[in-house]
This record gives structure tokens, sequence and C-alpha cells, in this order.
């Protein structure tokens, strides 16, 4: 095609890893926001509002962590849907740092006999998830609070919160009177406690639990009529459970962070286009997290529709 280019790395068409480094940068973008529409329009029956997928700073060099296979004292990568070890002696999409990790990496396996599969993060120590990408990450927060900050909510409620990566930033903005986190991960939980200790923010804590479990039945918490609800979950999705347990509770708006527009595009098809049709997509905005992949992250945000008000496709 028009857009084809020769791939920097020299195994990036058998590599697993990198599926669209043989693409123009300009044109996977074009290509993420036409995946995100798709799966809006094929699954929800909705046409988008206009919106954007905002480049990542790097379009190499961005990865904090990266997965290595090792195997007869080399690194590698596993070709695609295949077990076949592709020795590297670099990756063009991992930080810098992250690479010079490989040496040590090396000799840990050979201590290790048995374990072939290593996670190298560019910090040592890593509880519980983070973005891979920092100043996309960076852009994330910054969107998410912004859209926050539209409304006069009293409360906070981050739904698969990880380690507190919007908790955080949202609580500082000072918008919100209390604050609650809610994670299934234990490590993650412990390291948001960690942090929340660190900083020292009133009226906020975290809970180790299942989402669904606390939307259900954590409706004493406080009032969701005055809640910000924030979901980020995993490729899952959060299920159509969660969102109508929610939109039951009486919630008035909602920011959903996907890195799947599949499973975003179902989870929230009864809330927009079901007869009642009781919330509109008000914003929506892509975000490349994931470079020369075909991975892409959305941000979306959601209001209730006042009382006889007609929605359009």
């Amino acid at each position: 095609g028009p857009h084809r280019k020769t791939p920097p790395c020299p195994v990036a068409l058998d590599c697993g890893g990198c599926s669209w480094q043989q693409v123009e940068y300009a044109e996977q973008l074009s290509q993420k926001k036409q995946i995100i529409a798709s799966a809006l329009k094929k699954i929800s029956g909705l046409t988008p509002p206009e919106f954007e997928v905002l480049p990542s700073d790097h379009e190499y060099r961005y990865r904090r962590r990266i997965q290595v296979h090792v195997r007869k004292g080399r690194i590698g990568f596993l070709a695609k849907k295949s077990h076949r070890h592709i020795p590297v002696e670099d990756c063009l999409i991992a930080h810098q740092d992250v690479v010079q990790e490989f040496p040590e990496v090396l000799t840990r396996a050979k201590k290790q006999k048995g374990s072939s599969r290593w996670h190298v993060p560019l910090q040592k120590s890593t509880d519980g998830f983070t973005q891979i990408n920092h100043e996309q990450n960076e852009k994330l927060q910054n969107i998410v609070c912004s859209w926050a900050a539209e409304f006069s909510l009293k409360n906070l409620a981050d739904l698969y919160c990880g380690n507190g990566n919007l908790t955080f930033p949202l609580v500082e903005t000072g918008l919100f009177e209390k604050a609650i986190g809610v994670e299934g991960s234990d490590a993650s939980i412990r390291r948001a406690n960690q942090l929340l200790a660190d900083s020292l923010k009133c009226n906020t804590r975290f809970q180790c639990g299942r989402v669904e479990d606390f939307v259900r039945n954590g409706s004493n918490w406080t009032r969701w009529e005055d809640t910000l609800v924030v979901l980020d979950p995993p490729r899952a999705g959060a299920g159509q459970e969660v969102l109508q347990s929610l939109a039951a509770q009486g919630v008035t708006a909602f920011i959903y962070v996907s890195c799947n527009p599949n499973t975003w595009a179902r989870d929230i098809t009864p809330l927009v286009n079901s007869s009642e049709k009781e919330f509109q997509l008000s914003k929506l905005v892509g975000l490349d997290m994931f470079p020369q992949t075909d991975h892409v992250e959305l941000v979306s945000l959601f209001t209730r529709r006042k009382p006889n008000s007609q929605s359009s496709k």
C-alpha cells in the first residue's frame, strides 16, 4: 500500500511484538481512529462525536517494561502465533534503560534454570499495574482531570483504580470532598495505600475487592448522584452489569478509559442504544499508547440525558 515502509527493526515481520512497524506513523493514527469509530458503529450502532487520536511523543523507545523469553542463553521474543524463539540484541520500542537491563536478565536466568519468561521493568520495584508509556499516561491524566472539572460533583469513585494512577491526580485537583478507589489486585491496593500514606490525602481511601460487588452493594459509602465515576478496566472491560448498576444507582456522569474499543462499545451499548437511552457519549479522545502496534487507548465521557431528551444516531 501507499503507506507501507521498511521496518527499522530487522525482525519486525517475525516478532510478535510490533505488528505495524511497516506502516507510516500518520497512517497508524488514522487506522486507530477508524478502529474506535468502527467498534462503536458496529457494536453500539452509534456514530461517534468528532474526535482525534493523540500521537505518542515517541514512536519508539517508549515502553517502560517488556516481557522477554530466554532460551539457550539468548534474549528474544516469540514469533507471531507461535512459540518459535526470535533472538534479539535490542528492542526498538523499549526504553533504552530497559534494554540496558538485558545483561542482568541473562545473569539471573542462568541462576534460575527452568524460568524462560522474564519481565524487564524500567524501575526495579513496580507494585501493581502501571502504564508503559509515561508521556501518554500524563496526557491521559490531564484529559480525565480537565473533564472532571466540568462538573460540580462532590465525590469521586475510581473503579479499577490500580495503584491510583488516576485517583491521585483527580484528588489533587481539589474538586472532591472525598474519594474512593476500588481494585481487585492486592498488590495494587498495597501500593496505592503506601502512596496515600506518603501524600497524607484526607478523605481518600482504597478498597480491595470486586468492582461488581462494590457497585451493587456499596451505596452506603456516599450519594451516587453526587459522584463522578471513573472506570479504567483491563482489556476484558467492565461488563454491562457494572454499567447498568451504576445507572440504577443514579450516577449522572462517568468517564470510561479503555484499551479495547470492542469491549468498551459492548459495555456501554445498553446505556446509549436501548429504548431508554439513559446516557449520551459527550466526549471521546483516542490515545496512541502503543505505537507500532494495533492497540489503542481511548477516553470517553458519558452524561445522563435529561428527561424527555431526544437522541440521534
